[in-house]
């Protein structure tokens, strides 16, 4: 038998592969179990035999980086390695979702948990500077989250130690995050690149979508969406916003500065006077007895359904006259939109993109055209 088959029937001895968590482009994420002391952790298999899989330099540099921030707090704990041939197994510390995940079932967190969540990832990714490495793919799907709403950092898979003054050219991650001078290197060969500065911007994206509970710079044109990171062209404008506060806002705008010498720094953003506002105990996620009720009323039949929206809709501060010039001006009624928005477009949407919330109370559907 040969090493490689050894292995993978090493990895199979040790844990026992139970349901699948996730899948990627060349890979699936599945709980398992040690067959030892019946700890659960999360084991990623990579297909290696995949075009869009890492090679093993790829691969071999993210367990690199991964076992020298073992035991950091918020970054994932790498806990086990095999390899084969065909198949990379790397077993992590087992969270309870993706940041995303959590976002998608909530709609919003209250402001409070927005500024504890973001103070940990600001401290991860400190961490990662101070040592020279760039993450380069800070996003909510990348961010893992337990029930006690700590987080982890995890996927270094486009993450590079460089030298304090290099300056990269590479496109890596994804679009919504990514900053105007990572852009710019796809359309300019003269441009400078970008180095650190580029993940403080991924950090002011995720901390607008999890403040406001949409992208700052969302379009369903991806071009134009482009176009308006190169620009840094957002706004508070928006409903959304009316009930964060002040403080909030000015540390958005301060890490979504077009000039990266000109963004907020990690340790200014760490001491932003956000940090030490006091702010009132809420529930930890806005409206959570209407997110279970929107559960349950999936289950029943359509005759209950219709009595129970007449009744939801009777008892809104609001008459059906204005709701319909204007459904989205209550904030009940806001967080219902945005969740069945999600579930239809599957991201949160903007006013004024072409997909507006409250298009959704139109009484007529709109046909789109096929074009062969």
């Amino acid at each position: 038998m040969s090493n490689w088959e050894d292995l993978r029937r090493e990895a199979s001895v040790e844990y026992e592969a139970l349901e699948v968590l996730g899948r990627g482009l060349s890979s699936v994420v599945r709980r398992c179990r040690h067959r030892g002391n019946g700890q659960e952790y999360a084991v990623k298999i990579i297909d290696l035999l995949q075009d869009e899989s890492p090679n093993n330099v790829e691969i071999q540099n993210e367990i690199e980086l991964l076992k020298e921030f073992a035991g950091v707090d918020h970054v994932i704990h790498l806990f086990d390695v095999y390899q084969t041939e065909t198949y990379a197994f790397m077993v992590f510390e087992l969270m309870q979702c993706e940041l995303f995940e959590f976002l998608n079932k909530v709609q919003r967190i209250q402001e409070k948990t927005v500024k504890s969540v973001m103070k940990q990832l600001l401290l991860a990714v400190n961490e990662l500077h101070s040592k020279n490495i760039i993450h380069r793919d800070i996003k909510l799907e990348n961010v893992l989250i337990d029930e006690n709403l700590d987080i982890k950092l995890t996927d270094f898979g486009f993450a590079l130690r460089i030298h304090p003054t290099e300056h990269l050219r590479t496109l890596c991650g994804t679009p919504a995050y990514m900053a105007p001078e990572m852009l710019q290197c796809a359309c300019d060969k003269k441009t400078p690149g970008y180095t650190f500065e580029a993940d403080v911007w991924s950090c002011g994206v995720l901390l607008a979508t999890l403040l406001s509970g949409s992208s700052p710079f969302y379009h369903r044109r991806e071009l134009i969406m482009l176009r308006l990171i190169m620009a840094a062209k957002y706004s508070f404008d928006g409903p959304e916003w009316d009930h964060v506060q002040a403080p909030a806002k000015d540390l958005v705008k301060k890490m979504l500065v077009k000039e990266p010498l000109k963004r907020i720094s990690l340790q200014k953003a760490l001491a932003h006077p956000w940090f030490d506002e006091v702010i009132e105990d809420e529930p930890l996620v806005d409206d959570e007895a209407a997110a279970r009720r929107k559960m349950l009323l999936g289950k029943f039949k359509t005759a209950a359904l219709v009595i129970m929206a007449t009744n939801y809709l009777k008892s809104l501060p609001m008459s059906l006259q204005n709701m319909k010039k204007n459904p989205y001006a209550t904030i009940r009624v806001q967080q219902d939109m945005d969740s069945i928005a999600f579930k239809i477009y599957g991201h949160w949407v903007k006013r004024n993109t072409g997909q507006d919330r409250a298009a959704l109370y139109q009484q007529n559907c709109h046909s789109s055209k096929k074009h062969r």
